[in-house]
């Protein structure tokens, strides 16, 4: 007799997607869109298939996406996307998921296509479009695989990453600590590294600045308790650092397009 089993002492869950939005876009040079963000809190991964694309998120140098290129964001950071040469083939997914990593946002991937992937993302459009409680879960069940896939793929890219695991304990240090006025040569002193190295190997590994970081890290912390706590805005601001409501409120707009006030009315 013979036979085969996997198992494991400590499970992994799903992300447990919900897919929102698809689109199948073959664009021209005229094809250029500026966002000024307050849109959902949702993300966006973005699966360039051909010509080239140009990406702007906000606080990141403006990116380049080539067919065979995966880049994940939060679709309130979006502020330009456009053709950058004659066309541009790409899958647009908008979705809500669990804890997507940190660290596999605002970064172009080069990722082979597996041989089921335009299938699977036909799949996503179709029944997205189609009424019914049971197509909509398949479309996101389509869609869970994909960026369970891509997710994968990402991880085996990073995992030789010698600095992984000291990024990772700084972003550890930031998330446990950010209710404190953080300062990058502190962050960069528990990580083992001199502030300037720091802030360069961050960069490279997470794909923004550390202060980037942190200033997003916040602003989505609060539009959580905005919408889901009765807190004050004022005692939110106290909870995230902010050395005043003022500058909380106007880092808020800035990022949001919407002051806090508007946003928990929303």
């Amino acid at each position: 007799m013979d036979f085969y089993f996997s198992t494991v002492k400590k499970p992994v869950a799903t992300l447990r997607v919900a897919l929102r939005t698809v689109y199948r876009v073959f664009a021209d040079p005229t094809y250029d869109v500026r966002k000024k963000g307050g849109f959902e809190d949702s993300c966006v991964a973005l699966r360039t298939t051909g010509g080239r694309g140009c990406v702007k998120i906000e606080g990141t140098e403006e990116m380049s996406v080539l067919p065979g290129s995966l880049l994940l964001f939060r679709h309130n950071d979006v502020r330009r996307y456009y053709c950058g040469d004659e066309t541009w083939d790409f899958w647009w997914f908008e979705f809500d998921a669990g804890e997507i990593p940190d660290i596999s946002l605002n970064r172009v991937f080069e990722i082979s296509a597996a041989d089921s992937e335009e299938s699977d993302s036909k799949a996503c459009l179709e029944y997205l479009g189609k009424s019914g409680a049971a197509s909509l879960a398949l479309a996101s069940a389509y869609f869970d695989l994909l960026l369970h896939k891509w997710l994968l793929h990402f991880e085996n890219k990073i995992s030789g990453d010698p600095h992984r695991a000291a990024i990772n304990q700084s972003i550890d240090y930031i998330k446990k600590n950010i209710s404190k006025n953080l300062k990058v040569k502190s962050i960069a002193n528990t990580a083992g590294f001199c502030e300037r190295r720091f802030r360069q190997i961050f960069t490279e590994v997470v794909g923004m600045q550390p202060k980037k970081y942190i200033d997003i890290l916040r602003i989505n912390l609060s539009a959580e308790l905005l919408e889901n706590t009765s807190f004050p805005v004022s005692e939110i601001s106290d909870k995230l650092g902010y050395s005043s409501q003022f500058h909380f409120s106007r880092a808020f707009q800035k990022m949001k397009g919407m002051s806090p006030s508007q946003f928990r009315k929303r």
